[in-house]
């Protein structure tokens, strides 16, 4: 399947990525990803959702640049996890739709 990462400087400037594989959709800000939200996942924690990262390596907060690159991909209903766990929904969404990670774009 065709993976793409698009500069979407329409949300949210530079340095903001949006990638879509499917019904997955991805945001990065530089090179981190920042929220993801799955059109399959129907849990009640998330179902419909955006996935937010809280913070980098637990911390409370993003720098200030890509605090506004996540308040511009908030469009509607989030659910903001600590760092850790955000990044293992986001393994467990790519193992539930058998995604690799770390695969070559093309």
């Amino acid at each position: 399947m065709p993976r793409k990462l698009v500069d979407t400087g329409e949300y949210a400037g530079r340095n903001t990525q949006r990638c879509t594989i499917g019904c997955v959709t991805m945001w990065f800000s530089y090179a981190s990803i920042v929220a993801i939200w799955d059109g399959a996942d129907d849990s009640p924690e998330a179902g419909g959702k955006i996935v937010v990262s809280s913070g980098m390596h637990d911390q409370k907060s993003w720098s200030q640049t890509t605090t506004q690159h996540i308040n511009a991909i908030e469009a509607g209903p989030e659910v903001r996890l600590r760092r850790t766990e955000f990044l293992e929904y986001v393994m467990a969404c790519i193992d539930r739709h058998g995604m690799t990670p770390g695969g070559d774009a093309e």
